[in-house]
Formats: C-alpha cells, structure tokens, sequence
C-alpha cells in the first residue's frame, strides 16, 4: 500500500474561469448535477434545494468578483487564518 495520499484541490473561483457557466442557473446545474469524469460530485439530494441555491449564490459572488482587488483580499485573508485540525 503507497503512503502516498492524493489531494484534489478544489478550483479557486477568485481567479480561475469556471468551465461550465457562470449565470446563476448554470452554476446551479454544474453544482446539483457535478462533473462527470472529474473530483466535482453531484449535490442534489445531498442538499437541500434551499441549500443548492444558496451554495450557487455564494459561488456566484465568488465568480464576479474573480481577478479584482477584493479577491486578493479574500484570498489573504482566507490564507492567513490556521489551519482546520487534521481529520482522523
């Protein structure tokens, strides 16, 4: 057995480009339905619908701000906040 662990990173909408759409109603079927052949699970009945919508809502302000100033001010401020203790 390799002790090797693989991390997926999930992208980083401040300053990637999201693939499949970025109007609300996208996003909302790229998160409910995930990415086939890719790490992106689907979420539908996992969530709520509230739940969904709220997720797209927040990804979505993500999205518009991608590239500004205030996302690289985001960006430090998540970076400098400690780290989540290891799970076991």
């Amino acid at each position: 057995i390799n002790d090797r662990q693989l991390q997926i990173l999930p992208i980083d909408f401040l300053f990637h480009q999201v693939k499949n759409g970025t109007k609300l109603e996208e996003l909302y079927g790229t998160i409910a339905a995930g990415v086939a052949g890719a790490a992106m699970p689907a979420w539908k009945g996992i969530l709520s619908d509230e739940g969904l919508w709220a997720l797209t809502h927040y990804v979505k302000s993500l999205v518009d701000i991608r590239g500004s100033r205030q996302a690289v001010a985001l960006r430090q401020s998540l970076m400098a906040q400690p780290p989540l203790p290891a799970q076991k």
